[in-house]
């Protein structure tokens, strides 16, 4: 980027800009960076209602598997430990071969972005 395209783009901004559709989602890396800074809370309500605490959001996983190990989640007020998977539905988990997957077995929380349209 030269001096004189920042001054244009800043004195002559474009007249119009695309947004993005309410249902995109940011890319999956982004959506992991933003649960590890706590972006998104602390405090959740599961899909069956239960009262969800992330004690500790993990250790971010940058191989396969699961998105965190040793994460800390109360769900109704009892603390479990295991690993922790973000998707951007609940369909993603079978999609993605997660159920069949041993690497995932230990996964304690299942973080979905977006509801089934049903």
């Amino acid at each position: 980027m030269t001096y004189l395209f920042l001054i244009e783009t800043i004195w002559h901004p474009p007249l119009a800009f695309e947004e993005r559709a309410v249902a995109d989602l940011p890319a999956e890396l982004e959506l992991q960076a933003l649960w590890f800074s706590g972006a998104f809370g602390r405090v959740f309500r599961s899909s069956d209602g239960r009262a969800v605490r992330i004690v500790q959001f993990g250790e971010w996983n940058r191989g396969a598997g699961p998105d965190f190990f040793q994460a800390a989640v109360e769900i109704d007020g009892v603390v479990k430990t295991g690993a922790l998977e973000l998707d951007p539905d609940a369909a993603a988990w079978e999609a993605h071969g997660h159920a069949a997957n041993p690497a995932f077995s230990e996964v304690v929380l299942h973080v979905i972005f977006q509801d089934e349209v049903r």
